[in-house]
């Protein structure tokens, strides 16, 4: 990382993983300062007007319901702005952890699934641009003013609702970025985006190492090996974070009981569920539910 530009990080303020919303517009102190880097990752929604940014050797044309994604110690210059305005969100990763993941600091934040589209954009700069289409752009602005009122207002509890409002945006960005096995094809990478394949497509069912090796030709030890060397995580620490994700869409958008969520996700005993969502979360499916629902985390 160059020493000699400025380096940011999000702020860290009381306990809890760092999170900073910061509101941009013409003559934004960082648009005046010039080439800059992150320290963490940074997630920048346009919500109206036009101007360029550059991240790397890459130029961008930016308009309203653009988003981009800027990667730690990649230069960012913010000064073609022109008349955009919109947020920024810088995060650490610990931000986007959960459970046992959270008590790993200085892991790999690339092997979270959550993040694969920031993964695709430091790997190829052309996938750090993402457009949210117009029917889903005020759902986007309403989250992030929100995201800014807490941080503003610091309320009790203000780190949990902008920590909960941060991963639900980094969802949508999931959903709305190009599927991660997508761009690991992209990139010439087509065990890895077969793993994912057979992942997405039987989470719902029993499913070993063993499972997933046979599906793309390989034997478990190998495949472990090449998915940890690649990835940093396990092919079972993948299989867990879809069922998570798949978890936590459904305790979000239904009323399902929680032994309902379970065996829709692949899990047979509900207790071994709970166990796990609780570990992984620091709260039960029941609680995250309610603290997420009175967050007004509803999907839109």
């Amino acid at each position: 990382m160059d020493e000699q530009l400025p380096t940011f990080t999000a702020r860290q303020e009381g306990s809890g993983a760092a999170v900073e919303v910061i509101p941009f517009a013409p003559g934004h102190a960082r648009a005046v300062l010039g080439p800059h880097l992150h320290g963490d990752l940074e997630l920048m929604y346009f919500a109206d007007g036009a101007g360029t940014d550059r991240l790397g050797d890459a130029r961008f044309d930016v308009d309203a319901g653009d988003l981009l994604l800027v990667t730690p110690g990649i230069v960012h210059d913010a000064s073609g702005l022109g008349t955009a305005r919109g947020w920024a969100v810088e995060f650490d990763a610990d931000a986007a952890r959960r459970g046992s993941d959270a008590d790993r600091p200085g892991g790999l934040w690339w092997a979270n699934p959550l993040l694969a589209p920031f993964v695709a954009a430091g790997q190829a700069p052309h996938y750090a641009r993402f457009h949210v289409p117009g029917p889903d752009r005020p759902r986007w602005v309403e989250r992030l003013r929100e995201m800014q009122r807490e941080q503003e207002a610091r309320d009790q509890g203000w780190h949990d609702v902008v920590q909960a409002l941060l991963h639900v945006t980094l969802i949508d960005l999931a959903r709305l970025a190009a599927p991660y096995a997508t761009g690991l094809r992209q990139q010439g990478d087509s065990v890895l985006a077969d793993v994912f394949d057979v992942i997405d497509a039987r989470y719902r069912e029993p499913l070993s190492t063993a499972d997933v090796a046979d599906a793309v030709g390989m034997t478990p030890g190998y495949l472990t090996t090449l998915v940890r060397r690649r990835t940093g995580r396990t092919v079972l620490d993948w299989i867990l974070e879809k069922r998570m994700a798949a978890a936590r869409d459904l305790l979000l958008s239904t009323d399902m009981s929680a032994e309902a969520v379970a065996q829709a996700v692949g899990f047979t005993d509900p207790r071994y569920f709970n166990r796990r969502f609780r570990r992984y979360h620091g709260l039960s499916p029941g609680r995250w539910r309610s603290t997420a629902r009175a967050s007004n985390l509803l999907p839109g």
